[in-house]
């Protein structure tokens, strides 16, 4: 399994309320306003043909509540669902959607597995509690249906929907693209 990641050269917020910072290890650092509800559009390029998943890793920062990975005062996030679409870089208005076909997550909250963000349910979601984030790092493998990658390069933007509601919205994340010949994943545990 090989992942890259990628610089994101946009990143908005359907409330406007966070500033937003790209960090200089490529992650997303949301920061001030905590809606209640979101949803983060990221686009990025990418080189890289025959993609296979993308890598979404929910990152600590000591200018976040409670550590993060989320925004709340005690770092909880569930993130409802994941939407990708693709398209040539010589030709960014001809998207294509990307169907997610499995998801894992190193580690998940009881009823918040990582498969619940890509269940078309946007009350469900991939999510860590205050009782269960520890001090970490947290990481969700997100598989896609079949490899993807145009040979002049992609144009790729993904969608985190977070419809919990309480401000549980990711603080800092990063993005990477992989490639693998098999399933990726990581072993989710409740």
């Amino acid at each position: 399994m090989k992942a890259a990641t990628e610089v994101p050269f946009q990143v908005m917020d359907s409330t406007g309320q966070p500033r937003i910072e790209i960090q200089e290890d490529s992650s997303v650092l949301c920061l001030d306003g905590n809606p209640d509800k979101t949803e983060q559009t990221i686009r990025l390029e990418s080189p890289a043909e025959n993609v296979s998943f993308i890598k979404l890793e929910a990152l600590t920062h000591h200018r976040l509540g409670g550590g993060g990975p989320g925004r709340r005062s005690d770092g909880e996030f569930l993130l409802s669902e994941i939407k990708v679409t693709v398209a040539p870089l010589n030709a960014p208005e001809q998207k294509q959607a990307v169907k997610l076909v499995a998801a894992t997550a190193e580690k998940a909250s009881k009823g918040q597995e990582a498969k619940l963000a890509i269940d078309g349910n946007p009350q469900t979601g991939w999510g860590i509690t205050a009782a269960d984030k520890g001090s970490g790092n947290h990481a969700a493998i997100f598989q896609l249906e079949k490899p993807v990658g145009f040979p002049q390069g992609t144009v790729w933007t993904i969608q985190l929907d977070q419809q919990a509601g309480a401000q549980k919205t990711l603080g800092r994340y990063r993005l990477s693209l992989g490639q693998v010949r098999a399933v990726a994943t990581l072993a989710e545990k409740d």
